[in-house]
Parts: structure tokens; C-alpha cells; sequence
């Protein structure tokens, strides 16, 4: 019961005759009822209009969840000195005349533009030149094998000459136009109608869905020992950024897990989110490395250094401060920011760095001490009691201190996990654009593929001819190296 109300009940008391005091007693624990009562309404108002103040700038929550008639959102990064557009010095790019050019239209001149004088015998003086780059008619070119069929002279048995492995049948599509169509669906994320209606229209070249279908499989297929590979060098790399995302596959939830350097890409998909999907897919059980991540538990169960996601830690910290008015929040998250701009890395500066970081902790944890407690346990209810978000955030930030600052011992460990969410947005597209993956192995189809070809972006390869290299049983990467 509040002070308030001790005050006035023992006031009461004093002019209350004995038979009055029953009454008092009864309406003593009303007051204390409604008390309580009304302190759990205010927490769950604090915490609806927490959910209602939430956004994707203060939050986890993505961009496409803020809805179209928000307020503006404002994001981590501090405005700078510099206009928007290009900066004074910069060359930019633009269409330059060809030396070259296919095809040259003279431009009649045969009068004056100021008296009308005729020009036909006047002295050429210069050229004004201008160049339209344009592309000609798209239209396949069809190549025929023959082979002769001959009679052998000694045995009698007709003989044929042996095609090229890349010509199996009567007619079919070369790797260049179905290094395109592969394209198109796994780089643009174009729809397989949508695909084959491009490839009739735009190539000149119908084609079905069904061979849509059947070129994703036979890509899949081949690309078996690049993906191997590329699961071996992440696993063997020093740092590597992990996460996952929701996905919907045959009507269900599942999750699409990401494992990325700087130089390398490798999805899967799995109908778990921890232990289990971790465990077959193979990396995490066997990396020794610097696991980047955003604090999901199931990650901490493997035996490897670990360092946690800032970006996370400053949205939170940012929504604390401005909507809980929590004063510790606002200084971690300067701390932090200011931690990530030194470019002092010495062993005095991350002492002095970590001083403040406990200094502001111990604030957080002083303020809360004077904080009414958040819920109680329920009768028969089992865990430990729920605690208020900017709480359950302060003891992480406590209790992994280590894995917090990861960035200021290692240069390597970037101070986000930004590599692995970028990587995971193309598969957050495809949902948007398809719905879903109808089969699981559509969606095991659809990243590997999307694996190969990140990768490929990163070490600077060109997609359409990794695809085409892909289709000729070439390695994708056998002139590359992976340096993360």
C-alpha cells in the first residue's frame, strides 16, 4: 500500500470506534487491491505503447513493418557536414563517345543557318559528333550439328560421328540463354512465368515453365561441390557473421540460416532455428573462429569466440532512452558509438573504454533498484520472473561484456552483424515477391543458387558468366581465392 494511504487509514483509526475497525480492515485490503491493480495496468499500458513506439529504427522490427502512414524514421547515423550528391573532386560517370562507332549517319547540311546560302562547294571546318547507343533486334542463333551416318565397308554396321556432350538431343536451349533465364530468376528474383514470358518477348526464344523448372534442378545439381566448398572455406575462416530469418515453405514456417564473410555466401534452409538446424548444417559444430551474431542463445552452445551484434544493442538502447527516459541508455549508446569511431585501439584506451562501460552498467543497475518490481510469480508458475525489456537488456550487456567490445580486441570483428543481414535480404525479397517456396526443395534449390551467386559478386565475378561456366561444368571459382 502506498504511503499516501497508510497516512490517512491511521488517521482514521484513531477516531474509529472498536466496532468500526472490522470495516476499516476490509476496506484496507480494497485499497491495497485496486492499488495493485492499478499499478499492473500501468505496466501494461507502458508496455503497449512501448509495442506502439516501436519501429525499425529503435527496434528489430524490418523497414516494411512500419507501415505507410508512419512518422519519419530516423536511423543510427549522425547527419554530416557534406551536401547530399556527388562531393566537390569526385569524377562520376557518364556516356562517353565511342572511337569506334558500327554504324555512321551523315547529317545533311546544305544551306546557311543565319543567310540560307547554299553550302554545297563551303570548306568543311570541323565535325560536331553525337552517338546513340542503342542495342539491335534480339533474335537466337540456331546452330546445327550433323553427323554423318556411315556404312562400314569391313563389318557392315552403320556408324555416326560422336556429338559434343553439350548437344544431347534434337533440339535444345544453349547455356547462354538458360545462364540468362537462371539469372533472371535468382539474381532479380523474377517469377518463373514472368521469366519465360521475357525470354519469348524480349529474347525471342519461348520456353516453359516446366524447363524453368527443370533448369533450377539441373543448376542445383551441378552446383553440389561449389556449395561444398564454400561451406568449407566459411567454416574454416577467422570471422564469420551468422543469422536467419523466417520463411515460408509448404504452408509452414521454416527458417533460412546464413553463414558469411566478406568473400563467401552459404544459405539453408531448415523447419528449426537453433541446435538442431546448427547441427545439420555443419558449420557452427566444427568452426574455431569468431561467430558474429545477434545474441540468439543457441549459438552460445558451441565452443568458439563469439561477439555480438552493436547494431541491435544501439536500436534498443535508442528506443530506452527515448521512450523509457532511462539516462544509462543514452550514455551506452554513446560509449558505443564513440567506440566504434576510435581509431586509438591501444590497451589504455579499451581499459578506459571498458571503465566507462561498467561505470554506465552499474548506473542502469542502480536506477532499476529503485524501480518497483515488473510482475510477480504466479501461483504455480515455473522460470524465472519477467523482467522489464531495458532490464533483460542491461544484464546482457553485463553479463557479455566480452562479446559486446569483441571489436576493440579485433580488428577483424566488424562492430555489427550487417554482413549476415544484408545477405539475408534478397531471400526476404523473394518471399515478398513469390509468397513463399511451395516445396522444400525449391527452397534448398533456390539458395544454393542464390549462394553461388552472392559469392561470385563478392570476389568481383561476373554473375551471367559464373552461371554459364556453372551450366558448362566448369568450376565458378577455380581462379579465385577466398581471402576472409
Amino acid at each position: 500500500m502506498s504511503e499516501l494511504s497508510e497516512i490517512l487509514f491511521a488517521e482514521l483509526e484513531k477516531h474509529l470506534l472498536p466496532s468500526g475497525r472490522p470495516v476499516l480492515t476490509a476496506l484496507k485490503g480494497y485499497v491495497e487491491s485496486l492499488e495493485k491493480r492499478i499499478e499492473e495496468l500501468e505496466l501494461r499500458v507502458q508496455s503497449l505503447e512501448g509495442q506502439l513506439a516501436k519501429n525499425s529504427s529503435n527496434s528489430h522490427k524490418p523497414p516494411s513493418s512500419d507501415g505507410l502512414k508512419k512518422k519519419r524514421i530516423t536511423n543510427n547515423r549522425e547527419r554530416s557536414a557534406r551536401n547530399p550528391g556527388g562531393q566537390p573532386g569526385r569524377s562520376g560517370t557518364r556516356l562517353e563517345l565511342s572511337a569506334a562507332p558500327d554504324v555512321t549517319v551523315e547529317v545533311p547540311h546544305e544551306c546557311c543557318n543565319r543567310c540560307g546560302a547554299s553550302l554545297k562547294d563551303a570548306k568543311v571546318s570541323g565535325i560536331e559528333r553525337r552517338q546513340i547507343v542503342d542495342l539491335p533486334p534480339i533474335e537466337p542463333i540456331v546452330t546445327e550439328y550433323r553427323s554423318p551416318v556411315c556404312e562400314c565397308s569391313q563389318c557392315g554396321q552403320e556408324s555416326r560421328a560422336q556429338f559434343p556432350d553439350n548437344v544431347p538431343y534434337g533440339v535444345s536451349y544453349g547455356e547462354r540463354l538458360r545462364a540468362v533465364a537462371l539469372y533472371l530468376m535468382n539474381q532479380h528474383l523474377i517469377p518463373y512465368e514472368r521469366t519465360a514470358e521475357i525470354c519469348g518477348e524480349v529474347l525471342g526464344t519461348p520456353v516453359s515453365v516446366g524447363m524453368l523448372c527443370e533448369l533450377n534442378t539441373a543448376c542445383y545439381e551441378l552446383l553440389s561441390a561449389e556449395s561444398a566448398a564454400i561451406r568449407a572455406e566459411i567454416t574454416a575462416s577467422e570471422v564469420v557473421s551468422f543469422d536467419e530469418t523466417g520463411l515460408r515453405c509448404e504452408g509452414k514456417l521454416q527458417w533460412c540460416h546464413t553463414a558469411s564473410t566478406e568473400t563467401s555466401t552459404h544459405y539453408e534452409v531448415h523447419e528449426k532455428r537453433g541446435r538442431e538446424a546448427m547441427d545439420a548444417i555443419g558449420i557452427l559444430p566444427n568452426f574455431q573462429g569468431i561467430a558474429v551474431h545477434d545474441h540468439f542463445k543457441s549459438y552460445f552452445e558451441y565452443d568458439c569466440e563469439h561477439a555480438l551484434c552493436n547494431a541491435h544493442h544501439m536500436r534498443e538502447l535508442k528506443f530506452i532512452h527515448e521512450e523509457d527516459k532511462e539516462q544509462w541508455a543514452g550514455e551506452m549508446r554513446l560509449l558505443l558509438k564513440m567506440a566504434n569511431e576510435t581509431q586509438d585501439l591501444s590497451a589504455e584506451k579499451r581499459a578506459e573504454i571498458e571503465r566507462g562501460y561498467d561505470d554506465i552498467v552499474a548506473r542502469g543497475y542502480a536506477f532499476h533498484a529503485t524501480l518497483p518490481d515488473f510482475g510477480e510469480r504466479k501461483k504455480g508458475a515455473r522460470g524465472r520472473l519477467k523482467q522489464r525489456p531495458s532490464k533483460n537488456l542491461l544484464i546482457r550487456l553485463n553479463n557479455h561484456k566480452a562479446q559486446v567490445l569483441r571489436f576493440l580486441e579485433n580488428p577483424n570483428v566488424p562492430f555489427t552483424n550487417n554482413q549476415g543481414e544484408r545477405d539475408l535480404r534478397m531471400q526476404k525479397l523473394k518471399q515478398k515477391i513469390s509468397g513463399c517456396h511451395r516445396t522444400s526443395h525449391g527452397a534448398q534449390t533456390f539458395c544454393r543458387i542464390r549462394g553461388v551467386i552472392s559469392t561470385a559478386k563478392k570476389r568481383g565475378l561476373n554473375t551471367l558468366t559464373a552461371l554459364a561456366d556453372v551450366l558448362r561444368g566448369k568450376s565458378v571459382f577455380a581462379h579465385t581465392a577466398n581471402t576472409g
